[in-house]
C-alpha cells in the first residue's frame, strides 16, 4: 500500500468513525486540539493524523490501542 492509499483508507475510517459516534467536525478537532479545517484534510485524506493525535483519537473511539484503531490496514479493501 502506498502513502496515498494509505491516506484514503484511513480518511474513510475517520469519517466512519465520526459520524457512528454522532460527532462533528469541530468536536473531534477540538477533541484533538485542532482547528476544524486541520482535522478535516485528515478525513479528505490530504493529511495524516501525528502519533499524538492517534492517541487521542483511538481514546476518543474507545478502542484501545492505536494497532487496534488501525486495523483496516490489514484488510483488502
Amino acid at each position: 500500500m502506498d502513502s496515498y492509499q494509505f491516506r484514503q483508507k484511513l480518511a474513510r475510517k475517520l469519517t466512519m468513525l465520526r459520524r457512528d459516534a454522532g460527532l462533528s467536525h469541530e468536536e473531534v478537532a477540538n477533541a484533538l486540539g485542532k482547528k476544524c479545517p486541520a482535522y478535516s484534510a485528515h478525513e479528505e485524506g490530504r493529511s495524516v493524523p501525528s502519533i499524538l493525535e492517534m492517541y487521542k483519537l483511538r481514546q476518543l473511539y474507545g478502542y484501545n490501542s492505536i494497532d487496534e484503531l488501525l486495523d483496516f490496514l490489514n484488510s483488502s479493501n
